[in-house]
């Protein structure tokens, strides 16, 4: 297993920021990342849906009835695939979101998730 650093109790896996000429800002490995190894694991910090303006809601998660979850580290930096190479999986009791390698990513790669929205929802924050 590759290094990792230490995080507030939580370990996270060598990644960097990098641009994305479709998408933006993505993170990106920085070294090769297994299969169902944990990339990172991101506190959350929980808002009111109405608190949330337009720059902020394309970084939050849907964290139940009004409220939405902004996730720290690079936890709101992941870009959205059809086809991911990770998973998130969301602990409200803890406020954290865990994100795990679905297959083997390589170093350089962009590490990718599925939002999981409907097609109006890609359209508005222009998603590919």
């Amino acid at each position: 297993m590759g290094a990792a650093n230490d995080y507030l109790g939580f370990r996270m896996k060598k990644t960097k920021i990098k641009v994305n000429s479709l998408k933006g800002r993505g993170v990106f490995a920085d070294e090769i990342i297994r299969k169902n190894v944990e990339i990172e694991t991101c506190h959350l910090i929980v808002i009111n849906l109405a608190e949330v303006g337009r720059f902020l809601e394309g970084y939050v998660f849907d964290y139940g009835p009004r409220k939405v979850a902004l996730a720290l580290g690079n936890g709101s930096l992941y870009n959205h695939s059809n086809e991911p190479n990770a998973i998130c999986y969301m602990d409200r009791k803890n406020k954290v979101l865990s994100f795990e390698a679905l297959k083997m990513i390589k170093k350089g790669e962009e590490i990718s998730i599925n939002y999981g929205y409907s097609k109006a929802d890609r359209e508005k924050f222009h998603i590919i």
